[in-house]
């Protein structure tokens, strides 16, 4: 990886990330892909629009060059996570890649941060039954990207492009529209999860 992120422009920021291997906790192998296990797909979601709403990027499975690093300087509280605020600025300001190899071994126990959860028929249920029995928490979920969104705008606004900027405004101000154009401006630019059940349930908590 560290060969491959040395290749790019050394002064635009540059994220590269990759798949990882699923392990439990006796070292067996839960899943070849980490990517495959959780039903998530880097070549969509590497766009800034995407990046706002879903992170694809794992902390330990990725590097970034200087650029970047420099230009990230102290991670605000606002952030969610390290990894989804890294990957925000090369999103937006310079280059976000990635490799499909699986290059590490994520072992999941209790105390992962964010653990791997096994996309499928039970987890959709789980996930469905969480929705209606607290869909104030979820709701918090999703909230937490638009106060971490706000805070990168407050940041960076004066170095985006137009474009992005447009993007970013358009995604600070969902809370504020009628629920009607929040789904049109959804639409609009793209504000999208990967997968229908992960975005039916976004729709219903924004």
């Amino acid at each position: 990886m560290l060969q491959e992120i040395e290749k790019e422009d050394t002064t635009v920021p540059a994220l590269l990330h990759c798949d990882l291997k699923v392990m439990g906790k006796d070292g067996s192998i839960w899943a070849d892909s980490f990517w495959a296990y959780q039903k998530l797909e880097p070549r969509v979601m590497a766009d800034f629009n995407r990046v706002l709403v879903q992170n694809s990027v794992t902390g330990c499975a990725m590097v970034c060059n200087r650029a970047l690093r420099d230009l990230a300087g102290d991670i605000p509280p606002e952030a969610v996570m390290h990894d989804w605020w890294l990957a925000l600025i090369a999103a937006s300001m310079g280059k976000l890649n990635f490799l499909c190899e699986p290059l590490i071994h994520y072992r999941q126990h209790d105390t992962n941060d964010t653990g791997a959860k096994q996309w499928g028929g039970k987890f959709i249920i789980d996930r469905l039954r969480q929705f209606f029995a607290d869909r104030k928490t979820m709701r918090k979920s999703v909230q937490r990207t638009i106060r971490q969104a706000r805070a990168f705008r407050q940041r960076f606004a004066g170095r985006l492009s137009a474009d992005k900027l447009e993007i970013l405004e358009a995604y600070c101000s969902l809370p504020e529209q009628p629920r009607l154009k929040r789904w049109r401006t959804v639409s609009r630019y793209g504000f999208w999860k990967y997968g229908l059940v992960r975005n039916l349930a976004y729709l219903l908590l924004l």
